[in-house]
């Protein structure tokens, strides 16, 4: 049988290949995880943090509450915010933890799986859309918010005992609804309540 051939690689292709770092995602196998670092950029007022997988917390922290953090395409990450930004957005992460200080508009989650997200002060929405698995953990400051949510399921949140040496509650918030028409003819929506 013939001898495979191996193409040569010469020297505008190596200098080519080398030419732009910044887009290149540099990926490590450590065990059976791969890890993946990815982009982590300050284009005008928005943090772009996109394809990070695995490895060590990722720290933003030369935030302004200007600033707004859109986190893409993430898996198996944590990712700390110190200080106070406008808005968060999660958009197709996986397994993706967000510790935050302060936003001052809203949290945001579309398309993502497995999320977790702690405020450690306040932020006064949180919408999750399209999302299955979300875990809040808020704060004693962080007690005065409103949660929308559309086609999401397994929504939880964590929050402070009433008093100090208690330990936090976990609140289910209802997946299932049960619409119908009341004696008017006008329709009515409420949580399913599940007992036993």
């Amino acid at each position: 049988g013939a001898k495979p051939t191996l193409n040569k690689v010469t020297k505008d292709m190596k200098s080519s290949a080398q030419k732009d770092k910044s887009s290149v995602v540099k990926a490590i196998v450590s065990g059976a995880q791969a890890v993946q670092e990815g982009k982590k950029n300050l284009n005008g007022n928005k943090w772009e943090i996109e394809d990070w997988k695995g490895g060590d917390v990722l720290v933003i922290d030369e935030t302004e509450p200007k600033h707004v953090l859109y986190i893409y395409n993430c898996e198996r990450k944590t990712i700390q915010v110190k200080g106070k930004i406008n808005n968060l957005t999660l958009d197709k992460c996986k397994r993706v933890s967000v510790v935050f200080d302060t936003a001052i508009a809203a949290v945001e989650c579309v398309n993502c799986q497995s999320l977790e997200i702690q405020c450690t002060n306040s932020c006064p929405t949180y919408t999750v859309d399209a999302t299955s698995g979300f875990l809040l953990y808020i704060g004693e400051n962080g007690k005065k918010f409103e949660l929308t949510q559309s086609k999401s399921a397994e929504i939880n949140i964590m929050v402070p005992g009433p008093t100090p040496d208690v330990d936090q509650i976990e609140l289910n918030v209802p997946d299932q609804f049960i619409s119908g028409l009341d004696e008017e003819g006008k329709l009515y929506t409420k949580p399913m309540v599940h007992t036993g």
